[in-house]
């Protein structure tokens, strides 16, 4: 059976491992916030454009008038 090095314990290699995937977390956690700050307010800016239409005209402006 293949023994690791005396100086590698379980426990220093769980706590590596979990420091890696924390890191990745971290790193991801970066990407997304980064992603939401380029994309900016376009499409809620967008919807309460439509909302107003709506408020004045009564319908949403991709549909057809009922009246």
């Amino acid at each position: 059976m293949l023994q690791p090095p005396a100086s590698v314990t379980m426990s220093a290699m769980a706590e590596t491992i979990w420091s890696i995937i924390a890191l990745l977390g971290a790193i991801a956690v970066v990407g997304m916030i980064a992603y939401f700050i380029a994309t900016g307010r376009d499409d809620r800016e967008a919807d309460e454009a439509a909302r107003r239409y709506f408020d004045e005209y009564g319908h949403w402006p991709d549909e057809s008038p009922t009246r």
